[in-house]
């Protein structure tokens, strides 16, 4: 008889174990993921970011070749 509750013992122990080696498992990827999805965000952010402050630069640029336009011909008009 206690050579049987030991083997079922033992059935017991070795079914935790592996269950508690598939949830740390499934756990450090579910982190990784997590990671991978953090960092991806982060660059995406950063990325629009940039493209935001480039996108206003250009319009900057834009504005300021305009005003230069406008005062050159103010100077013309005045020189007229």
């Amino acid at each position: 008889m206690k050579q049987l509750e030991y083997q079922v013992l033992a059935q017991q122990i070795y079914y935790w174990s592996e269950k508690t080696k598939s949830v740390v498992q499934e756990r450090k990827s579910n982190r990784l993921r997590f990671d991978a999805e953090m960092k991806f965000n982060q660059e995406k952010h950063e990325n629009d970011e940039r493209r935001k402050e480039e996108e206003h630069q250009a319009k900057m640029l834009e504005h300021q070749a305009t005003l230069q336009l406008i005062q050159a011909q103010i100077d013309s008009f005045r020189n007229y």
